[in-house]
């Protein structure tokens, strides 16, 4: 069809603007252009509205009300649209996925197999398509008909690992979005201190259902032996900041053991305060967690450390920049952040516990206090009563 004819042109504005803009002479040259971008465009439109269904079935599977909904998808996607997010949430519309990708499977493909063992069970003359024609009532994604067939024929079952909704998946994402590596080419977690990666474990248990084993190389760090290709989809599609907005103090609990860090300051001879930080390497955390720590009511500062250029045993090697956040605040804040967030690695929860047990003695003596208990406090001390009246201690290590 010649590009002037046919109501086509009328009704896609980004013809129009071609049209407009360039000259005839130029139309046809460009026209296979202007059909491959506004396919690219449609392509991107639809996987911003995939995201988006993701984002309200997570939230569903949380147990989350509309207006946690509404609110979290405001924060994260800035302009929903709240209409088509409504009808999604109460089941009066479904969206079509442009393609199942690994965490679509994981959240829902063992769920849709036992339904459909048992619609067969119940229906023995029920064709596969008709079971999948049925399904499409218990599920608010479309199993591949195909699937269905070899599920029914026994030839295959679900392969991927089946992915709980719970406060521990807001641990492994804020563990995850905190390990530069673990982000872009490892699928493992991986760190010298082994009550974290104990503790690791233990949250990936409670969201799989798998047990990892732990191994050591030779540098002495501790590794996993997961594949974690959910985390890498919530990562690569941005879901991951869902999960954040959905468990904010486990995010936090994951992060701050991730790359947190806590030291004390002495003036004096005396010891006066604290510094309780956290180290992060991409804007889109630093957003997220500041949202985050607004929303719990804690102050902070960033500081901001630009590109760099270091010798490390005698070579040089290129640092990118990073962003530190620092909790503000005194005892109180201390206590605060130990209730809701604190540490589960080991070194940095034995300070932690050694800096708020010296805070109740005189200035005087709180530096022989800090350092005889950092030196005797056990790796696994849960006993110590910390923080004031009403407060309760958080997780102990591992």
């Amino acid at each position: 069809m010649h590009p002037r004819s046919g109501p086509a042109l009328g009704r896609n504005p980004t013809l129009i603007a071609v049209w407009v803009r360039y000259p005839r002479a130029s139309i046809k040259p460009l026209w296979g252009e202007v059909i491959a971008m506004d396919r690219f465009e449609r392509r991107g439109r639809d996987k911003i509205f995939d995201n988006i269904y993701r984002a309200v079935l997570l939230c569903k599977l949380a147990g989350l009300s509309f207006a946690e909904t509404k609110n979290i998808l405001r924060e994260v996607f800035k302009n929903p649209p709240l209409l088509t997010v409504k009808d999604w949430y109460y089941g009066r519309r479904k969206h079509r996925l442009s393609k199942l990708n690994t965490l679509d499977k994981a959240l829902w493909y063992h769920t849709a197999y036992e339904v459909v063992i048992k619609l067969k069970t119940k229906h023995l003359q029920w064709s596969y398509k008709k079971i999948s024609s049925e399904l499409k009532k218990y599920l608010p994604i479309k199993i591949p008909l195909t699937t269905i067939y070899y599920w029914l024929s026994e030839r295959s079952k679900p392969n991927v690992t089946n992915v709980k909704v719970c406060p521990a998946l807001g641990y492994l994402v804020g563990v995850l979005v905190g390990d530069y590596k673990r982000k872009r080419n490892e699928r493992r977690a991986r760190n010298k201190n082994l009550h974290f990666i104990k503790y690791y474990v233990q949250m990936y248990e409670k969201v799989t259902s798998i047990k990892l084993k732990i191994f050591r190389d030779k540098y002495g760090r501790y590794y996993t032996s997961e594949r974690g290709t959910f985390l890498k989809i919530l990562w690569r599609t941005g879901l991951w900041k869902i999960i954040a907005h959905i468990y904010p103090r486990e995010f936090l609990q994951g992060l701050f053991d991730s790359e947190g860090s806590i030291t004390h300051t002495m003036y004096k001879g005396i010891l006066k305060g604290y510094t309780l930080n956290v180290t992060i390497g991409s804007h889109e955390v630093l957003e997220t967690c500041i949202a985050i720590l607004n929303n719990l009511n804690f102050k902070f500062r960033i500081d901001f450390t630009p590109p760099s250029i270091k010798k490390v045993r005698r070579k040089y090697y290129k640092f990118g920049g990073y962003y530190r956040v620092y909790i503000l605040g005194g005892k109180q804040t201390l206590y605060r952040f130990e209730a809701e967030i604190g540490f589960r690695e080991s070194n940095r929860r034995i300070k932690l516990l050694a800096l708020l047990e010296a805070f109740k003695h005189p200035p005087k003596d709180r530096h022989k206090i800090y350092y005889k208990l950092l030196n005797s406090l056990p790796l696994h001390n849960s006993k110590i009563v910390v923080g004031p009246p009403g407060l309760e201690p958080g997780t102990p290590a591992v």
